[in-house]
């Protein structure tokens, strides 16, 4: 992966990079494309954009429509890579779930902040289990292990 020049304005604190030729907008989202790659899963990249709200003209006024592209589609899920969200995010994010629900989007829709929520995400997008943690025996109020098999410290929760 590249890092390219240039403050990415639409993501806090993000910087775009590339990858295989490709200019993500974080380091986070061309991570998560590599680990698509590596796992041999197809998805694209910022290729579809839904219309959450539709243009309206109220008494006189035009109102552009509201919409949003996600950053991955793959053939099952949609995932939103979010390290730092932007104001905005709660706001599009309700919408984008009440548009799944009424479209019957046939979809499972994910905000990833890491590589290891990727993970648990296509995880769960595959087989429909939920990641579930439990204390580890002897070390309860340390540590947990989840049934992907992933441990975290309790303190920390990485």
């Amino acid at each position: 992966m590249k890092k390219q020049e240039g403050e990415n304005k639409k993501i806090k604190n993000a910087t775009p990079f590339e990858y295989k030729g490709v200019r993500y907008r974080s380091k986070l989202e061309a991570s998560c494309a590599k680990m698509f790659d590596e796992l041999g899963i197809n998805v694209e990249y910022e290729k579809h954009t839904f219309e959450l709200i539709p243009k309206r003209t109220y008494l006189g006024e035009d109102f552009n429509p509201v919409t949003y592209t996600p950053d991955f589609v793959g053939d099952s899920f949609i995932i939103e890579c979010k390290g730092f969200p932007n104001d905005r995010w709660p706001v599009i994010k309700k919408l984008f779930v009440q548009y799944i629900e009424v479209s019957k989007l046939n979809k499972k829709f994910f905000e990833v902040g890491s590589l290891s929520e990727l993970k648990a995400a296509i995880i769960q997008a595959q087989t429909g289990l939920i990641e579930e943690w439990r204390p580890v025996v002897g070390f309860g109020d340390l540590y947990e292990v989840s049934n992907y098999g992933n441990v975290r410290s309790i303190q920390f929760h990485g």
